[in-house]
C-alpha cells in the first residue's frame, strides 16, 4: 500500500546543542542564533543540561540564566526540545532508587552501561533502570510530568540507543 506521510514535526529542521555541549560551550543564545542562522524551527537542548544524567533537574550552575535564555530562544520563534536519558541514571540515590529498582546481572549486582553499550563500562557508565520497577516507572512517570511543567518543550525527544543520534 501506499506509505504515509511524515507527521508535521519530523519535516522540520532541528538544532542540537550537541556540538558546542560535548566541547565545553554551553552558550544557549548562541545556539538559538546559530539555529536560527540555519533555519531550524526545534532547538533540542541536549545531554549537559542536567544535573546528572537521567535526572531531568537543571544544572543552575551551568546555566545560571536558565529561564531567561529559554525566552531569548522561544522570542526567536523556535520550538524547544529536551534530550533526555530514559533508561538509565547516573545518582540512582538522587532519583531515590534502590538496587531493586536497577536491572541486576546474574552476580544480583546493578548493571550498568555506556553510549558504547559496554556493560559494567568504566569511566561514563550509568545504572540501568529496571521497567518492572514500580519505583522506577514512578520516577520516570514524576520526572516527565516535572520537566513539562516546569520547561513547556514543543518536543519531547527520549533517548534510546536506537535514537540516539547527535546531529549539528
Amino acid at each position: 500500500g501506499a506509505s504515509k506521510p511524515a507527521a508535521s514535526i519530523h519535516q522540520q529542521a532541528y538544532w542540537n546543542t550537541w556540538g558546542n555541549f560535548k566541547d565545553g560551550h554551553y552558550d544557549l543564545r548562541l545556539e538559538a542564533d546559530q539555529a536560527a542562522a540555519f533555519g531550524a524551527q526545534i532547538l533540542v537542548i541536549d545531554e549537559g543540561w542536567e544535573t546528572t544524567e537521567g535526572s531531568g533537574v537543571l544544572n543552575h550552575q551551568r546555566f545560571p540564566q536558565f529561564a531567561a535564555d529559554l525566552q531569548y530562544i522561544r522570542s526567536m520563534g523556535l520550538a524547544l526540545g529536551f534530550w533526555l536519558a530514559a533508561g538509565w541514571v547516573t545518582d540512582p540515590g538522587a532519583a531515590e532508587l534502590t538496587p531493586e529498582d536497577l536491572l541486576l546481572g546474574i552476580d544480583k549486582r546493578p548493571r550498568r552501561a555506556s553510549w558504547n553499550m559496554a556493560v559494567d563500562s568504566v569511566g561514563t557508565a550509568h545504572y540501568c533502570l529496571d521497567p518492572s520497577s514500580r519505583r522506577t516507572r514512578q520516577f520516570l512517570r514524576h520526572r516527565t510530568i516535572r520537566m513539562m511543567r516546569e520547561l513547556n518543550p514543543q518536543v519531547d525527544r527520549k533517548s534510546t540507543r536506537l535514537n540516539s543520534s547527535h546531529a549539528n
